[in-house]
């Protein structure tokens, strides 16, 4: 689903991502574990386009994002813009709209679709998510755990082929975040593919097919839950979950 190869990002003389190889196949849930600074939110970011590489080739689906570095045209990158979709740490919620209509927005203008559909289409999301029942309250009626899975019916309500999750349970309490993490845990059982970058271990561990431990802007390890947890061969990622025994 996913092939990156060699890609590289600097910010200025801040060199972030050294060349960064992975695969994602359709179906399968990659946690991206590391240290703060290591390049996990840059690497997810170039990926959904929300940043641009200095070198490397991206393809999503078989489609060319860019390739040594050189973009896709722009009628290109929106057809594999539809494929992406993507959560973040804030939830990023239109405050003057409800809960409905900030998962209709996207489907009514940029899709064009008529309202009857994209509110089938949003309350099926929203039943997904567990807050069907909230569709027509406003986001400063709910509570952290309740916006962040707001956001996440907002991207399921696209369709994308690749879900992608930067730190989604960071600004939440420990309470709060067992809530999204029931989501995300739900969404792997049917097989959506997901990237997710993450502090927590145990959704890393438990619900992850491969994982990979991203140090100083490279992919240091990688590997499934059990052997980056239980036998890793990196000293650094022994280091890094180590901390977490």
């Amino acid at each position: 689903m996913i092939v990156c190869e060699d890609i590289k990002k600097s910010f200025s003389e801040l060199e972030v991502l050294k060349g960064i190889s992975l695969n994602v196949k359709s179906g399968e849930v990659l946690s991206v574990i590391g240290t703060s600074g290591s390049g996990k939110s840059t690497m997810v970011r170039c990926l959904n386009m929300l940043e641009t590489v200095d070198g490397g080739t991206i393809k999503v689906d078989g489609i060319a994002i860019c390739e040594n570095g050189i973009y896709s045209s722009k009628r290109t990158l929106a057809s594999v813009a539809e494929k992406m979709g993507m959560v973040f740490q804030q939830f990023n919620l239109f405050p003057h709209l409800s809960v409905l209509r900030n998962v209709m927005e996207a489907l009514t203008v940029v899709r064009k679709m008529k309202k009857r559909e994209a509110e089938e289409i949003a309350f099926s999301a929203l039943n997904k998510t567990g807050l069907s029942d909230k569709a027509a309250a406003y986001p400063y009626q709910l509570s952290g755990g309740q916006q962040q899975r707001v956001a996440i019916a907002r991207a399921l309500a696209l369709s994308p082929k690749v879900l992608s999750f930067d730190e989604p349970t960071s600004s939440l309490d420990p309470e709060l975040t067992g809530e999204v993490l029931a989501v995300l845990k739900t969404l792997a059982e049917e097989g959506t593919t997901m990237i997710v970058v993450t502090h927590e271990m145990g959704f890393a561990k438990d619900v992850s097919d491969r994982v990979i431990f991203m140090d100083r802007g490279v992919v240091a390890e990688e590997g499934t839950p059990d052997a980056i947890f239980s036998h890793p061969k990196n000293e650094r990622t022994a280091q890094f979950v180590g901390k977490f025994r």
